[in-house]
C-alpha cells in the first residue's frame, strides 16, 4: 500500500532505527512520508499542529504510548497500519454526539441538557472519542476507553468488552459498559 501514495516499500523486517524521530518543527521527507501515512492531513512536510494531532489519534487508536512523536515505537505500527488515524476530534464528537445524546436519553430517561452535559465530560476525557489510551500514559498504564476508566473499572471495562465481543475501541463496547456500569 505505501508504494501506491509514492513511498518505497519498508525492509521486510523494519529496522526502526532507519526512520529518524520526528515531532513538533521537524520537516522534511520524512514527515511528508509520515503526514501521507497519517492520511487525512495536509501533506507540506512540515510536521505541526496538525500533523501533531493526528499522530496522537493514530497512536491512541493503536495502543501505542501517545507523545505526538514518531520514533521507534510509532513508525513500524504506521507503515504497518496506514491511514488509520481517526478524524479530528471536532469533527468525530459532532458525528457521534447526536447519536450518543439520544441512546442515553432513552437508556437513563435523561433530559437532553442532562445528556449534553454527560457526553460532554465524557467527549472531554477521550478527546472528543479520538483517543483511547490516557495520553502521556504507557499502555498498559492509565485509562481507557471513553470514560478513561481506571484501576477495577478499566479491568472490569476490558474484561466486560471481552466478553461481549467487543473491541475495548467500540463505540457498542465503550457505550454498553457505560450502560452495565453508570458514572454516579
Amino acid at each position: 500500500w505505501p508504494q501506491q501514495i509514492g513511498i518505497p516499500a519498508p525492509p521486510p523486517t523494519l529496522d526502526a532505527s532507519q526512520y529518524p524521530l520526528i515531532k513538533i518543527g521537524s520537516t522534511g521527507e520524512y514527515v511528508t512520508q509520515a503526514q501521507k501515512l497519517l492520511g487525512g492531513i495536509a501533506v507540506d512536510g512540515i510536521f505541526g499542529d496538525e500533523t501533531d494531532g493526528a499522530t496522537r489519534r493514530f497512536q491512541s487508536v493503536n495502543g501505542l504510548l501517545v507523545d505526538g512523536e514518531i520514533g521507534e515505537e510509532t513508525w513500524p505500527a504506521l507503515l504497518a497500519n496506514p491511514g488509520t488515524a481517526p478524524p479530528p476530534q471536532e469533527e468525530l464528537f459532532e458525528q457521534k454526539a447526536p447519536g450518543i445524546m439520544a441512546q442515553l436519553m432513552r437508556d437513563f430517561g435523561m433530559r437532553d441538557f442532562h445528556a449534553g452535559g454527560v457526553l460532554g465530560n465524557i467527549g472531554h476525557e477521550c478527546g472528543g472519542f479520538s483517543l483511547w489510551q490516557e495520553a502521556g500514559q504507557v499502555p498498559p498504564n492509565g485509562g481507557w476507553g471513553w470514560c478513561q476508566w481506571t484501576g477495577s473499572r478499566r479491568t472490569d471495562f476490558m474484561n466486560w468488552t471481552s466478553a461481549q465481543g467487543y473491541g475495548p475501541t467500540s463505540d457498542e463496547g465503550n457505550y454498553g459498559f457505560l450502560k452495565q456500569k453508570p458514572l454516579y
